[in-house]
C-alpha cells in the first residue's frame, strides 16, 4: 500500500494517514512535496490526497504525480478544501490517476481547516465525520473494480491560479534554513530565508507551518481584506462527499 500526497501545511497528510489506518496496513509514503519518488507495485492500493488550490490540483503536485507509473494499481482519492469549493480538483486528480495507469475505486472531498484563512473549517473533519470516512474506507479497501459514480467538475478545467500571499519573515528568524530546505518548489533563498521568489512561490503556507520559531507569517492586512471580500463564500458549512 502506498500513501501519496501533497500536503504543504500537513492537513492532507494527516487525512491520508487516517485513511491508511483504516486499511490496517502501514504502507510506504510518496510525498509529492519532494522530488524523491518510490515505485508503485502492480495492483497495489494507493491512497492519494491533495488540497484544492483555487479549484485545481496544485500545479507541482499534478506534475509530480503525472511522472509516476500506476502499474495497474487501485487508487482511493482524497481532496481537502477549506469549506469554499473544490470545483475541478477531484476530476483533475481522477484524470491524472487514470492517465498514469491507476484504477480509481473510490473518491472523497473532505472539508478541513483552511490553510490561510484559519477561521474557516476549524475542527473539521470532526469525530462524526471521521467515522463516516472510516465507514467509506471499509467499503472500498477490498474493492477491485473501478468506481461507477462520476465526480463533479468540468473539462476543460478552470484556469489555474491562486492568490499570491505576502509572506513576512520576523526578526525572530534564526536562519536555520528549514523553510528553504523543504519548500516544495525551492522558492526560498537558503542563505537568506527572508527572500522568497514570488514567481515560484505557490502560496502553499509550507514555510509558515514548518518554521520552528514561527518567524514566517502571513500579512494580517491581506488576510483581513480576504475575509472581508470573500468570507461570505465560506460561511455555510459544506458536507463531505463520497463517490464509489
Amino acid at each position: 500500500m502506498k500513501k501519496i500526497y501533497f500536503s504543504a501545511a500537513g492537513t492532507t497528510r494527516r487525512l491520508v494517514e487516517f485513511l491508511a489506518e483504516q486499511t490496517g496496513e502501514t504502507g510506504d509514503t510518496i510525498d509529492l512535496g519532494t522530488e524523491a519518488y518510490g515505485e508503485l507495485l502492480p495492483g497495489e492500493l494507493c491512497l492519494i490526497g491533495v488540497p484544492s488550490f483555487g479549484g485545481r490540483v496544485p500545479s507541482i503536485a499534478a506534475e509530480r504525480l503525472g511522472r509516476l507509473k500506476g502499474n495497474g494499481g487501485r487508487a482511493v482519492l482524497a481532496v481537502t478544501y477549506g469549506n469554499r469549493a473544490y470545483e475541478d480538483t477531484l476530476l483533475e486528480l481522477k484524470d491524472i490517476c487514470e492517465d498514469i495507469g491507476l484504477t480509481v475505486i473510490g473518491a472523497m472531498c473532505v472539508v478541513c481547516e483552511h490553510s490561510i484563512l484559519h477561521v474557516f473549517g476549524q475542527g473539521r473533519p470532526d469525530e462524526t465525520e471521521r467515522r463516516q470516512i472510516a465507514a467509506f474506507m471499509e467499503a472500498v479497501k477490498d474493492k477491485r473494480t473501478a468506481m461507477h459514480a462520476g465526480v463533479p467538475g468540468s473539462r476543460p478545467y478552470k484556469p489555474y491560479g491562486v492568490i499570491p500571499m505576502k509572506i513576512q519573515t520576523e526578526e525572530t528568524c534564526t536562519g536555520c534554513g528549514l523553510c528553504a530546505q523543504t519548500c516544495p518548489v525551492h522558492a526560498i533563498d537558503s542563505k537568506r530565508p527572508s527572500v522568497i521568489d514570488a514567481d515560484r512561490c505557490l502560496s502553499c503556507m509550507h514555510c509558515v507551518s514548518v518554521c520552528p520559531v514561527r518567524a514566517k507569517k502571513t500579512d494580517e492586512a491581506q488576510i483581513s481584506m480576504m475575509i472581508e471580500k470573500k468570507g461570505h463564500l465560506f460561511i455555510e458549512p459544506k458536507k463531505n462527499e463520497f463517490y464509489l
